[in-house]
């Protein structure tokens, strides 16, 4: 079933049940766009792993903390401010993470088979500490994660974009 209040383009997740009745009912609008299902996997947090050149940088994501961020930490939380609504930024808490090293290790390995320079790599972690994949992102946002969870990336663009255009600095 296609979400109404998704906007055209957006990926949008949504818990699904099981159909109890083998219909197939709860698919039967699944033809109208591309569609990813996975399993549901339990949550503590979520996190967003940048990885730019060889570096790996992280950003937890407390989506858990909040009703409308609990399925999907995209589904900002609202607020209205006069007349508009904007995102209420003291409800959408993100802080710098620390991955370990195994897990950077194969987010650089996943970049690199992909051929990206640059990937935003979306992750669970489960209640039992366990990083759980979802997507690599060749162009997922990363302003977020400097502005409000202190996981510093320009400088990271920065040394990635100098060493892609000179040649001294390129890697072998």
């Amino acid at each position: 079933r296609v979400h109404a209040g998704a906007p055209v383009g957006v990926p949008s997740v949504f818990p699904c049940v099981r159909d109890p009745c083998g219909s197939g009912a709860a698919l039967a609008g699944a033809h109208v766009a591309p569609l990813h299902l996975q399993e549901y996997v339990q949550k503590a947090t979520e996190a967003r792993a940048f990885v730019i050149g060889d570096d790996v940088r992280a950003t937890e994501i407390h989506s858990q903390e909040d009703a409308e961020t609990r399925d999907d930490w995209r589904k900002y939380p609202l607020r209205k401010e006069g007349d508009q609504t904007v995102v209420d930024r003291d409800r959408w808490k993100c802080s710098p993470l620390e991955l370990p090293s195994d897990v950077a290790d194969q987010l650089r390995t996943v970049a690199r088979r992909l051929h990206m320079a640059y990937a935003a790599i979306d992750l669970i972690r489960t209640p039992a500490g366990r990083f759980v994949f979802l997507e690599a992102n060749a162009n997922g946002a990363w302003a977020f994660a400097e502005d409000r969870g202190n996981v510093p990336l320009v400088d990271l663009f920065v040394r990635l974009l100098r060493r892609s255009t000179n040649p001294v600095e390129r890697a072998p």
